[in-house]
């Protein structure tokens, strides 16, 4: 009995030893692990290699701009500066001649539209121009309007005018802004003889020359120069007594008298 004692002693202090002769090994075991695990980790970075570098060249940043990347040298170009334009100046721009030239060349230049005519549209046009450093004839525009047929056909001459004295300002050539009325009146001489009588082919409308009848053809053969007057009229009564052949109006001209 006392023999057995001893084995069983020996039994007793094993089972209390070996638990934690276990919990030191796993415990040394997950260390290691952990410890290599660090190691991994710390020498990634030394393995990958060296991203590669890109050199800026202009072929480069042409690419990269047409792909829609801002070119940063480009961002930073400030905008052409806008030059000045005088209202007014102490020297005026002007026309070769004068005045009564600049009138001249409206009047030998404008054409009154046929469709004006006969709606009877009459009145002003307020045209206005840059007169620039060299005295051309830049940007027309309308300030105030009439129709729109008037207003292309005043646009028209306003562009075709040739070159101005320029104005100046301190001894020096300055662009200024340029106002030019353009008058449209049907009874006015100076219209009368600027109409484009061709713009009449192919009407049905009866021509009168000081009250006369006169075919189309013969209407042609008219000096401008002689022509006082010009007026179209589409009244009912006015038409009712010519008939279909006056749908498109009456072309009525009064000629200057002769001596």
């Amino acid at each position: 009995m006392n023999q057995h004692q001893p084995g069983k002693v020996a039994l007793f202090k094993l089972v209390l030893v070996l638990p934690l002769a276990l919990s030191f090994f796993f415990s040394s075991h997950a260390q290691t692990v952990v410890s290599k695990s660090k190691q991994a980790v710390t020498a990634a970075p030394t393995q990958s290699k060296a991203m590669p570098t890109i050199k800026a060249t202009k072929e480069t940043v042409k690419n990269l701009s047409s792909e829609g990347v801002q070119n940063p040298a480009k961002s930073k170009l400030s905008p052409p500066p806008t030059r000045k334009i005088y209202q007014i100046l102490e020297t005026m721009p002007q026309f070769p001649g004068g005045e009564g030239e600049l009138l001249k060349f409206i009047r030998t230049n404008l054409r009154y539209p046929l469709s004006a005519l006969q709606n009877n549209i009459r009145g002003r046009v307020i045209t206005r121009f840059v007169v620039n450093e060299l005295g051309k004839v830049e940007n027309p525009e309308i300030l105030r309007s009439l129709d729109p047929i008037l207003d292309q056909e005043a646009l028209k001459v306003v562009s075709a005018l040739p070159d101005f004295t320029p104005g100046e300002h301190n001894g020096k050539k300055e662009a200024v802004w340029y106002i030019l009325p353009i008058n449209f009146r049907p009874e006015d001489q100076d219209n009368a003889r600027t109409i484009n009588l061709n713009e009449l082919g192919g009407k049905k409308m009866v021509f009168l020359a000081d009250g006369n009848e006169i075919s189309y053809e013969d209407m042609k053969k008219i000096d401008l120069s002689s022509i006082e007057s010009i007026e179209i009229v589409k009244d009912a009564a006015s038409v009712a007594k010519y008939g279909e052949k006056a749908n498109d109006g009456i072309f009525k001209m009064k000629l200057k008298k002769t001596n």
